[in-house]
Formats: C-alpha cells, sequence, structure tokens
C-alpha cells in the first residue's frame, strides 16, 4: 500500500480553502453587524445635535394650544425623531441597549404623542415604531391614541 501524496495535498489544500472562505464569511458578516450599528450611532447623534440646536423642541415644552410657527417646528422636530427611531430600530432590531434611550426620548414629548394633534400624523409612522410608542405608553402610564 503506497501513500498518495498528491490526494494528501488536494485534501488538504479543499479544507484550508474552507477555513479561509469560512473565516471570510465571519469576518463579512461582523462588518456588516458592526457597520449597522455605525449607521445607528450616526443616526442617533444627528439627531442630538438637533437637540443641542433646539433645546425647547428636544424638551417638550411647546404651547401646543395655538396654531404657529413653533408648533409646526415642533411638530416637525418630533418626526424626525421618530424617523431615526425607525432608522435604529431597522438596523438593530430588538436591541435592548436602544430601548432605553429611545423610550427616554418618547417620554419628553408624551405630550403631544398623546394629543389630538398627533393623531393625523400617525399615519406616516412605521408599524415598528408605532408598536414602540404603543409599548412605552403603556409602559409609563401615558395615553397613546387609537388610529
Amino acid at each position: 500500500m503506497s501513500f498518495d501524496w498528491l490526494s494528501w495535498v488536494s485534501a488538504l489544500s479543499s479544507f484550508g480553502t474552507l477555513l479561509v472562505a469560512l473565516a471570510a464569511l465571519v469576518f463579512a458578516l461582523r462588518q456588516i453587524r458592526l457597520s449597522k450599528e455605525l449607521e445607528a450611532l450616526n443616526s442617533y447623534e444627528s439627531y442630538h445635535r438637533l437637540l443641542l440646536e433646539y433645546p425647547s423642541l428636544g424638551s417638550g415644552q411647546v404651547n401646543l394650544e395655538a396654531p404657529s410657527i413653533e408648533k409646526w417646528k415642533y411638530e416637525t422636530f418630533v418626526l424626525s425623531m421618530l424617523l431615526t427611531m425607525e432608522r435604529v430600530m431597522v438596523l438593530r432590531p430588538s436591541d435592548p441597549s436602544w430601548e432605553f434611550a429611545l423610550e427616554d426620548d418618547l417620554n419628553a414629548h408624551k405630550e403631544f404623542l398623546s394629543s389630538k394633534d398627533f393623531v393625523p400624523l400617525m399615519g406616516t409612522l412605521h408599524r415598528d415604531v408605532a408598536a414602540f410608542i404603543k409599548q412605552t405608553a403603556k409602559k409609563y402610564n401615558w395615553e397613546y391614541p387609537a388610529q
């Protein structure tokens, strides 16, 4: 019985190729995950720049009674916040590390999110964002209007 070096080298080469392909796959998946995390962080950072630029809008302390430019700016600000939430939720679905931060943002605007003024805007929300608002409202005991 003779030892077949060619078959042995061929088998090792195939196994080595498989290992390199698996390592490349793991690396690519990790890069995709990191890229999504970075994109979510960048979106959230942009929202926080708006908070710094417009602290009165970010505080949620806006008079919702009288129609005004300030009210329109506030509604636009809140919709921007909700779009940021949507982006984070799409990029990092079911990531508990984001939940507290997003809940905190929603709670700052609970008066508006609970108001009749928000009802017409609810149709623009991504279903995951709407569900998250409803979940947060229930958790922190504030009303979320039915659509």
